[in-house]
Parts: C-alpha cells; structure tokens; sequence
C-alpha cells in the first residue's frame, strides 16, 4: 500500500508537467482566438475575450474570462492582463516563469498598429511554442524519474518500517 500511494504521488508530479503543456496550448489557443474575433469579425477586445473564454476550458478561459471582464470595468489591457493572471494563477499549473512569459500580451493589445500587434503576437506565440516543445521533451524524463523515485521511496519506507 505504501509503495502503490508513493507511486501515485510520483504519477500526479508528472502529470503536472503534462497539464502544464496542455493550459500552455490552451492560452496559444485563447490568444489566436482572440486575433481572427477582432480581426475577421470586427469584435471588440472585450467580446473577444469572452468568446474565447467560452471556447476554452477551464482554467484558461477563465483567465481570458477575467482580462474581459476587467477590460469591461474600464481598466487598460496592461492592467487587466496583469490582474487576470494574477487571479487565476493559483488554480494553473503554470510556473512562475510561464506567468512572466505570458505577462507581454496585455502590452501588445494596447498598440493601435495592428501590424505592430500581429508581429508581436506571432513573436509571443513562438516563444510559447518553444516552451512547450522544450517542456515535451523534459516532460518524458521526469515522469520517468517521479515513477522511479516515488517506488524507490516507497521500499525505502517498507523497509524503514519493517
């Protein structure tokens, strides 16, 4: 039982890793939503936001439900962007270093050049790209090494126990 519950454990780390993949995609995702909305349906900013929010599972759309909802309550995009990460950050499994990464993007919605917005879009949806291509990789080898380190602690607490 003590070896099975420290597997498990070392299951949940990995599939962190994994989960964090997948919400990275989701705000790519979110963030191209956001582009075609304003871009070939003339929506505004905010309905956009709250399209993708629809669109996109949660805890991603909740953060472009909440930079919607504060571009709503008269706050710029640099401050609502902040504030929505801010908010949700808690219930992602997104990383500090992530946050960072992504905090460029209410700074991009307050150009009015679009092909300003469109480069620097593009330009943060590789670096988001490189991220998940770097995390896929680094992915495999922790979940291997959660497996091998939750079962070797496991014996080693059969055996203290013992």
């Amino acid at each position: 039982m003590i070896v099975l519950s420290c597997f498990i454990l070392g299951e949940y780390f990995g599939i962190r890793q994994e989960l964090r993949i997948d919400q990275l995609c989701g705000v790519r995702l979110g963030i191209n939503l956001i582009v075609q909305e304003m871009s070939y349906n003339l929506r505004t900013l905010e309905s956009s936001c709250g399209i993708a929010s629809d669109k996109l599972d949660s805890p991603v759309g909740d953060i472009f439900g909440a930079f919607g909802r504060n571009l709503e309550e008269g706050a710029d995009s640099c401050d609502s962007w902040r504030l929505a990460l801010e908010k949700t950050m808690e219930r992602t499994f997104l990383s500090e270093e992530d946050a960072d990464l992504l905090s460029d993007l209410g700074k991009i919605f307050v150009s009015f050049d679009a092909d300003k917005q469109e480069k620097n879009i593009a330009a943060l949806n590789k670096r988001i790209d490189e991220r998940v291509g770097r995390l896929s990789g680094e992915s495999v080898r922790t979940r291997k090494l959660g497996r091998s380190f939750s079962v070797m602690a496991g014996l080693l607490l059969v055996v203290i126990l013992l």
